[in-house]
């Protein structure tokens, strides 16, 4: 066998192995490339839907801490009226309409605090909101619900008694509100 033919195929074979090396390495590169790019769309997916997590967390409970605020606002002020109806007048605690009438708006308001309560992503901050406001709804409605039991009039004690416990229900809550506020604040 000529030498010169024996260097062309060794030469000849190299040149085939460097370019089926060096397309081996390419697809490889490029699987690589493929499989991070993957990734990095990946985490930008998880972070934007973190994000909007943590947006319509932040929001809701805005939403219901400012709700609770607004209904213990006005539980006190009932609870006060019907205090001082208790305290001059047979009716007994809420056992007479009050000078100011619930309109539409305040229901609606009301509706959207219950809305914005039951979108709460926090079980426990969920649980002490809602009984928060089921108390205080509950206070509003006690001399409703002895008229209609015919329990007779409600005491000026027994009223102040479930007005303060319905407060600090909503205090706790309000509590447990601010402080995932501040957690979900000091992230990121």
């Amino acid at each position: 066998m000529d030498t010169s033919l024996l260097v062309g195929l060794v030469a000849g074979g190299s040149a085939i192995a460097g370019v089926v090396v060096t397309s081996v390495a390419n697809i490889a590169n490029e699987r690589r490339k493929i499989e991070h790019d993957r990734k990095v769309k990946d985490t930008d997916r998880q972070r934007a839907i973190a994000d909007r997590r943590r947006a319509f967390e932040i929001e809701n409970l805005q939403a219901a801490y400012d709700g609770l605020w607004q209904m213990m606002r006005d539980s006190t002020k009932t609870h006060l009226e019907d205090l001082k109806i208790a305290r001059t007048t047979e009716h007994g605690y809420g056992g007479t309409l009050l000078g100011f009438d619930t309109d539409e708006k305040e229901l609606a308001v009301r509706a959207q605090i219950r809305k914005s309560i039951r979108l709460i992503l926090d079980e426990d901050i969920r649980r002490k909101a809602d009984d928060a406001t089921s108390a205080m709804t509950d206070v509003v409605m006690l001399g409703v619900k002895g008229k209609a039991l015919n329990q007779g009039p409600v005491s000026a004690a027994h009223g102040e008694d479930m007005h303060n416990k319905a407060i600090m229900l909503a205090d706790d809550a309000m509590d447990a509100i601010s402080e995932r506020l501040r957690q979900l604040f000091s992230e990121d």
